[in-house]
């Protein structure tokens, strides 16, 4: 097992019911983080001193607590900026650790620590689903599929500039490109190249896409399935509208600062614009619900006017 040391990052946001879980998963491992470094954006709630008594007298001495202003990014930011580690691990403040989680991290950057490393993701679990949604045979899979859009595969960054994303049935360690922001763990020396971008136009939307990209043109990713966690999906935002709109705009954010400029690959970005259009038809039908076809041209609609103005989204 490495010797590294490990600090944990968690940026938050009015969710200490959730937060408490997650701390006390990382508590409960059979080797502890040298740091766990709370980066707190809420507004509507006052945490500190309830956060604080997570801890007890022997493991408070670890706790490193930041109040800041909401930005998922900028508190991730924040954290590398307070840590001391050479392993720096990610986490969302609604995920739980298995118990052996950072044994397997420490474990894999002791066999692979030769390997250039960038970022090492494990795998995600839903606990309340027996299903990866995204492994499901189905018409909207089968859409994202030909479009070069969110789908199954393997964990590489498409023409489009979305990537797939690992089966998480799968059983080996894998070479990847893409890698969950919020499940990740990521020596220190890459952060002399790269930070999160902290003016992605929409929040929490693809920054993930755009982080992964970069590291891997640089550094190589892994995927492991031998640390794991679990994530509610049903806490994520379900707005369909929101996310539909923030996708597009920062879609085309991304295009223009990571794609490459060769034609085939502008015309796979463009397709994969045309397949976000047909797959929020065809779920808007299946779900009697138009929120998402809206949200999409709702997002052009913006890209178009900034477009005009020229303004930063395309520099």
């Amino acid at each position: 097992m490495s010797n590294d040391s490990l600090s944990i990052i968690i940026p938050t946001k009015d969710r200490f019911e959730h937060l408490s879980k997650c701390v006390k998963s990382i508590l409960n491992q059979t080797v502890l983080p040298d740091e766990i470094i709370i980066v707190d954006g809420s507004v509507h709630e006052n945490n500190e001193e309830r956060i604080r008594l997570l801890f007890d007298e022997n493991t408070i001495n670890t706790l490193v607590y930041i109040k800041t202003e909401p930005n998922t990014n900028r508190q991730r930011n924040i954290g590398i900026s307070k840590s001391s580690s050479e392993l720096l691990t990610f986490l969302d403040d609604d995920t739980i650790l298995d118990k052996n989680y950072i044994y397997y991290i420490k474990d894999f950057f002791n066999k692979y620590r030769n390997d250039n490393i960038g970022a090492l993701n494990c795998k995600i679990l839903d606990p309340e689903s027996s299903n990866n949604n995204l492994s499901k045979v189905s018409i909207g899979n089968i859409i994202a599929k030909i479009f070069m859009l969110w789908c199954k595969g393997n964990g590489k960054f498409q023409l489009s500039g979305i990537p797939t994303v690992i089966d998480t049935n799968n059983n080996m360690i894998k070479k990847v490109d893409f890698i969950y922001g919020g499940n990740s763990t990521i020596p220190r020396y890459v952060f002399n190249y790269f930070l999160f971008d902290e003016h992605l136009p929409c929040k929490s939307q693809m920054d993930d896409d755009d982080f992964a990209f970069r590291v891997s043109r640089i550094f190589q990713n892994y995927w492991t399935p031998k640390a794991f966690l679990y994530h509610r999906t049903h806490y994520v935002n379900n707005n369909r509208y929101a996310k539909s709109k923030s996708f597009i705009i920062n879609h085309f954010y991304l295009k223009n600062k990571n794609n490459p400029k060769k034609l085939i690959n502008r015309i796979a970005f463009y397709w994969s614009v045309i397949g976000k259009i047909i797959l929020e038809m065809y779920i808007a039908l299946k779900n009697r619900n138009l929120s998402g076809v809206y949200g999409t041209f709702s997002g052009l609609w913006y890209v178009f006017k900034n477009y005009i103005k020229r303004e930063r989204i395309f520099e």
